[in-house]
């Protein structure tokens, strides 16, 4: 029994249990900010609309770094981070929706624009501050930008799912490339190398169940 709570003590006080703790409280505040929007967004007169849904990413964002860099609290701080960063695509996404944007804008084009900035934005946090979750988002953007482009040409649905599939063959030529430069880029050569593995037989088990013949073979190529 003492081995029991010996190791039990040691996985309560763990930096795992720590770092499972804090992302699970930071997917709560992402869930319960996105319910708000949703519920009192006509509550509020458009400009004070736009502050309240810049405002909370940018603080988050902002409030991160400054825990990371002045007061050295790395986890929290990433952590902090990752919510601004993920807040401004689901901002994005709610001032499409809910601001009136789907009937008056090309949503392609639109969608196009955030998967670009939202790549922007995630890469210079993945060259500034080190953490994997922060390379996956750049490549999950990466991946957003060739989905979206395709719907903008545009193309059947079976190939933007196939886009998936080549974004994901990119994935595995970066891991192989970046694998043994350096310490930073081997952080993202090592979310390439796993992301791609989730992303190829994802998108081809899909391609296989559609009706089109073409795209099955170009995904199986890739």
């Amino acid at each position: 029994w003492k081995k029991v709570r010996e190791r039990i003590a040691d996985a309560a006080t763990s930096c795992s249990l720590l770092r499972a703790l804090i992302y699970l409280g930071a997917f709560m505040i992402v869930i319960s900010a996105t319910v708000l929007v949703v519920l009192f967004w006509s509550d509020f007169d458009p400009i004070h609309q736009l502050l309240f849904i810049s405002s909370v990413p940018l603080i988050f964002y902002v409030g991160g770094w400054t825990l990371r860099t002045r007061l050295k609290l790395i986890q929290a701080g990433t952590v902090l981070t990752g919510i601004g960063a993920i807040l401004v695509a689901v901002d994005f996404a709610a001032i499409y929706q809910l601001g009136g944007l789907a009937n008056s804008v090309n949503g392609s084009a639109y969608w196009l624009g955030v998967a670009v900035f939202c790549t922007a934005l995630y890469s210079f946090t993945t060259w500034r501050m080190k953490g994997e979750f922060f390379d996956y988002l750049t490549l999950l953007a990466g991946t957003g930008v060739f989905f979206t482009f395709t719907n903008l040409i545009p193309l059947p649905d079976e190939w933007t799912v196939v886009s998936v599939t080549a974004s994901a063959a990119i994935m595995t030529g970066i891991a192989g490339r970046f694998w043994q430069v350096g310490e930073r880029l081997r952080d993202l050569a090592r979310a390439s190398r796993y992301l791609s593995q989730i992303l190829i037989p994802a998108s081809v088990i899909f391609i296989i169940f559609s009706n089109a013949s073409f795209p099955i073979m170009a995904a199986f190529l890739l």
